[in-house]
């Protein structure tokens, strides 16, 4: 179980993220919640307040069937939006919108820069 009631100043929260990908069900704020595009209740549970997260705590303590459940759900859903492929076909496809707007680009675009991260 990880526990992190904090507001972050910029980036994702590593530590959140490494919690849920090891399959820790994880007890968090709405705004970081909200800046993963984590689901509450479905991939994390999320507290109004610092001083509110006894009770998701005292919830997934009490149930061990839900901390499993929940830990498996925050694991996939990490590892289907931060893992290394997904983030780098997304940055492939920025980078192959963004090509042809560049003045040398020229014909073809980006698919020289992708053929060579292939």
């Amino acid at each position: 179980l990880a526990v992190a009631p904090f507001a972050h100043e910029a980036g994702p929260p590593t530590a959140i993220l490494g919690a849920m990908c090891a399959g820790l069900p994880v007890v968090t704020g709405a705004d970081i919640a909200d800046d993963l595009g984590a689901r509450s209740g479905a991939d994390l549970l999320v507290a109004p307040a610092a001083e509110a997260c006894g009770e998701p705590i005292a919830e997934l303590l009490g149930n061990p069937t839900l901390r499993a459940e929940m830990g498996g759900r925050a694991a996939a859903f990490v590892r289907a939006r931060f893992a290394w492929d997904v983030t780098t076909a997304r940055l492939v496809e920025l980078v192959e919108k963004a090509a042809p707007l560049l003045p040398s680009a020229g014909a073809g675009g980006g698919r020289a820069a992708r053929a060579d991260l292939a």
